[in-house]
């Protein structure tokens, strides 16, 4: 499976360079767990760095790699898992004008929190086993979801 990690850090507000240094060495140590790519993703702002080595399983493509950013830009994913039910995800109506990437289910559940929210109600009816790290554009959220479905 996909590694993931993540650390925010309010000395490192406004400080770009330490910010992707810490996201490297993130990445480096957990490089055994992807061995199809990796990515940073840092807000400056927040002191938020996210960090993902990718195994690639659902979408091999370029669409797929993380940490994925919303369309709207308000959000960032870094995700390890399987979304279960993602075409089903995709196919509800307020994700119908989303004009998507990829066919990764990153792709899908980070839409659909940025279009539905991040609470218990936004998210009841998605079947997933994963751990995710979420930020949000100039605050500093982390939260983190697990699910074994129905």
């Amino acid at each position: 499976m996909c590694g993931i990690a993540g650390l925010i850090d309010r000395q490192c507000v406004e400080n770009d360079e330490e910010l992707n240094r810490l996201g490297r060495a993130m990445a480096s140590g957990i490089a055994h767990r992807g061995p199809d790519g990796e990515g940073i993703w840092t807000d400056v702002r927040a002191g938020l760095v996210l960090a993902h080595r990718r195994l690639a399983i659902v979408d091999l493509s370029e669409a797929g790699r993380q940490p994925m950013i919303s369309h709207n830009g308000r959000f960032a994913l870094a995700y390890n898992g399987e979304i279960y039910n993602a075409e089903d995800i995709r196919r509800h109506a307020l994700l119908a004008d989303v004009s998507w990437r990829g066919h990764s289910d990153t792709e899908v559940i980070l839409e659909s929190v940025a279009l539905r929210g991040l609470d218990a109600n936004s998210i009841r009816h998605e079947r997933y086993v994963c751990l995710c790290i979420v930020g949000s554009a100039g605050t500093a959220i982390a939260p983190c979801a697990r699910s074994h479905g129905d």
